[in-house]
């Protein structure tokens, strides 16, 4: 509450009167924003899980089995995979909530997605409907939102989830802050409500973070339209105590958020040089280059709001090179963007009237508030741009085309706004069909990937995830091609030539594929060197270099001592080596047993016992084994038949000894 010597306040904003309450037109309006979000969006029902879905909701195995529902507010957001303190517990219990009542088909996933978009579609125009004074203008706005192109991504992947549900949150605290405009008072649940929708987005991804510069924002926007910052300038005026206790509490919720960060992964963020080159160069760069590369991007950004084809799901290295001079073409062509919105800003404060200068200024502040934690300008993030990292800013974007296309049909005569009318309607028809067209390429990975290489050519992970489809097509030798030419671009990732040597081993060509995976083993870092290690010595054994192929198996199980491809490959090799200085009898039973007490029910390992047994001349032994995997084995496993011809082997050559003595 203000002091008794305070002046009251003008809080009469906005002037255009601002429809209050609950009509049947609003309900009018959510149905028609419902209906289209399901009816552009319905045709990628279909489309199977790619891309970051398949790390984050085939392989995480706490949305797959709930008994690990604790590690998911414990560990980080990419199980496994990422040494980035990246904390979303609640987007992967979403995810899991999401597989429990719906099951693995990735429909039920997409459904949700589908609605997280709806319930954004209609805060937007909850939030619209007071900033922009109507409930038409409104509309238009949530209505480009909910058919823009440039939303595919983040409605068609569902890990594009956590930013749909940042989102609804953010907006959610936005409409709380400007519903009434008296925030003078501070009541207790508004307080509370404020405080739990920040926390939950802060949970849902970390893009959240700037819910604090928008509270800000807008409380001295509020201030300002209403007439705070006239007349004599005291805190309680300028910054009253209910406004002052909402701050406050966001910022505890936001430190709070961090020190939760700091006390389970020891770390708040992932310093810049640990962020690979591959996702983000710009970990790499020097500040006054990230700064001028965070100018382009803001004009990329942009572009693709104003025109969303064509539409690329990957920008990664060297896609949109690190600016290294300001006289670059692409700073200055983000320094244009830049002087555009100046130049939009300028004619709404010129023409505009009081409410255009107002909606111009909530917009503006918006975006560059929203865009702040994706511009990469101080803190470099997991990736340098990506086309679901601006669901957020584009509110701004749709509120500000709407404000400028209402406005232009109550200026003109009855020509101009069929004019006008026309052309809403042209924008949200050509954004819809670019949606429904671009939610085709997602059906699957090939169809994707060879999208994708066609608007980012420079990116080398693109190339390398097409090498990868073609090679999962069937298409070897092309695969091949293909991964050279992404390696051609960046020869520094050791995952991709891993990918190489895989296709490779498959065409026969296992020379070429032991030096790819040595070359990988080289690259990647050591918790990771155990996987090329493992095919480096299979490619050796089908070269006949099991002196070689020894010492590859033992760096894997240095590194992963329970890795069972190891340790029974190991078993084999001492067992059947012909080079006294190899075999190794007692090694290859230690390595064996190790391997059948990890994995007892696996008849690949079954089977290389039965060679160490055989190997020590236990054949007695070695039938005890067989029978026992036939057992417990599967019969439309490929190892049952083999067991099955070895038993035979076995029993008849003993039945052959009997006889002849």
């Amino acid at each position: 509450m203000e002091s008794g010597n305070t002046a009251p306040m003008n809080r009469t904003w906005p002037t255009r009167g601002t429809p209050r309450t609950f009509s049947r037109y609003d309900a009018l309006a959510a149905v028609s924003l419902i209906a289209v979000c399901l009816g552009i969006y319905a045709n990628s029902l279909p489309n199977p899980l790619l891309r970051d879905d398949l790390i984050a909701v085939v392989q995480d195995r706490r949305v797959n089995d709930p008994n690990y529902w604790r590690d998911i507010f414990t560990q980080r957001y990419w199980e496994g995979l990422s040494s980035d303190p990246i904390y979303r517990p609640l987007t992967t219990v979403s995810l899991l909530l999401n597989r429990l009542i719906t099951g693995t088909a990735p429909w039920g996933y997409r459904i949700v997605n589908i609605a997280l978009h709806a319930a954004v579609c209609l805060a937007v125009y909850g939030v619209g409907r007071i900033l922009l004074s109507g409930r038409w203008a409104a509309w238009v706005a949530a209505m480009l939102f909910a058919v823009h192109a440039v939303h595919t991504e983040a409605v068609t992947a569902i890990v594009g989830r956590a930013d749909m549900a940042v989102t609804l949150l953010l907006l959610a605290v936005v409409w709380l802050l400007v519903r009434r405009p008296d925030l003078g008072r501070c009541e207790g649940w508004r307080l509370a409500l404020i405080g739990i929708l920040s926390a939950s987005a802060l949970f849902w991804k970390e893009s959240a973070f700037v819910v604090l510069p928008l509270v800000i924002f807008f409380q001295a926007w509020q201030r300002w339209v209403s007439g705070g910052f006239v007349g004599r300038r005291t805190l309680g005026r300028l910054w009253p105590a209910g406004e002052r206790l909402i701050t406050l509490s966001v910022v505890a919720v936001c430190l709070g958020a961090v020190c939760l960060r700091y006390i389970l992964f020891g770390q708040v963020s992932r310093p810049a040089r640990f962020v690979p080159v591959m996702d983000n160069p710009l970990g790499q760069a020097l500040p006054t280059e990230r700064l001028l590369t965070a100018v382009v991007l803001h004009g990329k950004y942009l572009r693709l709001l104003a025109w969303p084809h064509p539409l690329s799901c990957d920008y990664s290295y060297n896609q949109i090179p690190v600016a290294r001079h300001p006289l670059e073409a692409p700073v200055l062509i983000g320094w244009l963007w830049f002087v555009g919105l100046a130049g939009a800003l300028g004619l709404a404060r010129r023409y505009g009237g009081t409410h255009g200068w107002r909606v111009a200024v909530a917009c503006l502040g918006f975006f560059e508030i929203t865009y702040s934690l994706i511009s990469n300008a101080v803190l470099p993030i997991g990736t340098i741009f990506g086309e679901r990292l601006i669901y957020l800013p584009s509110v701004a974007w749709c509120w500000a085309c709407s404000a400028v296309g209402i406005a232009l049909f109550e200026r003109t005569g009855r020509i101009g706004r069929w004019v006008v009318a026309v052309a809403i309607g042209l924008l949200l028809v050509v954004n819809a069909a670019l949606t429904v067209r671009r939610n085709t390429d997602w059906r699957d990975q090939l169809t994707l990937w060879s999208q994708t290489v066609k608007v980012s050519p420079n990116s080398s992970r693109a190339w390398a995830h097409l090498s990868r489809s073609l090679g999962l097509a069937g298409r070897r030798e092309e695969a091949v091609e293909v991964m050279h030419h992404a390696m051609a671009i960046h020869d520094g990732y050791w995952e991709d030539h891993m990918a190489l040597g895989d296709h490779l081993a498959r065409l026969g060509r296992f020379e070429e594929a032991a030096e790819a995976h040595l070359r990988a083993l080289q690259l990647a870092d050591r918790p990771f060197k155990a996987k090329p290690a493992r095919f480096l010595g299979q490619c050796y054994i089908e070269l006949k270099r099991p002196d070689q192929a020894i010492r590859a198996f033992q760096v894997a199980l240095e590194i992963e001592p329970n890795n069972v491809t190891a340790l029974n490959n190991l078993a084999y090799l001492h067992a059947t080596a012909t080079d006294p200085a190899l075999r190794d009898l007692s090694a290859a039973t230690a390595y064996i047993e190790e391997a059948r007490r990890l994995v007892p029910q696996s008849l690949i390992v079954l089977d290389t016992a039965v060679d160490v047994y055989l190997a020590r001349g236990e054949r007695d032994r070695a039938l005890e084994l067989i029978r026992h995997g036939l057992k417990i084995g599967d019969k439309n496993d490929i190892m049952y038949a083999a067991l099955q011809r070895r038993l035979a082997q076995l029993t008849t050559t003993t039945t052959t000894t009997t006889t002849r003595e």
